[in-house]
């Protein structure tokens, strides 16, 4: 089978699907026409085909871009590494929304790495995850709990469970 069988998108990085590849419709426009939520779902979709290696592969690349234009904005540079200038209070709001972007990333790795059983990995991941979605620690606490319960090691699963406990008292008496 060719590769276009399999995935009829192919690579979502191809030059035509570029602001850039359209300068006369799109003049002075930069980046991806295709929007963040469809290369998520672009990067989740071979795990439910039975390919989650290649879900897993895609979302690492999608890491690593967002990483790297987190470094770019902390360097003070653009997105996309140039030169121009960006207000200070667009810089804050890209370095949210890429932050935003790297921790539904690395929430995709997580439950890509459940879903394969890599139960180390995966609650790896979901405590990466915390770090960008803190409101969410509680819940992420408990899903962690849930997987040690899963596996059976009972007393790990407890520890969580006060955690989340802990960490809903926390957010009660701000």
């Amino acid at each position: 089978r060719r590769s276009s069988d399999r995935d009829p998108c192919g690579s979502l990085d191809q030059p035509d699907l570029y602001y850039e590849y359209y300068p006369h419709m799109y003049p002075g426009r930069k980046g991806s026409v295709v929007p963040f939520s469809m290369r998520v779902l672009h990067a989740e979709l071979p795990q439910y085909l039975g390919n989650p290696q290649e879900s897993l592969d895609r979302m690492h690349s999608m890491k690593t871009v967002c990483e790297k234009i987190l470094e770019h904005l902390e360097k003070g540079l653009a997105e996309d590494g140039s030169m121009i200038s960006i207000t200070p209070s667009n810089r804050s709001a890209s370095v949210q929304l890429w932050r935003s972007r790297l921790g539904r990333v690395m929430y995709s790795m997580a439950n890509c790495l459940l879903m394969m059983k890599d139960y180390v990995l995966a609650v790896d991941a979901y405590h990466t995850v915390i770090k960008y979605y803190p409101e969410q620690e509680a819940q992420l606490l408990s899903g962690i709990g849930r997987i040690f319960l899963q596996i059976g090691d009972i007393k790990t699963a407890e520890k969580y469970f006060k955690d989340v406990e802990r960490v809903t008292r926390r957010s009660e008496e701000r």
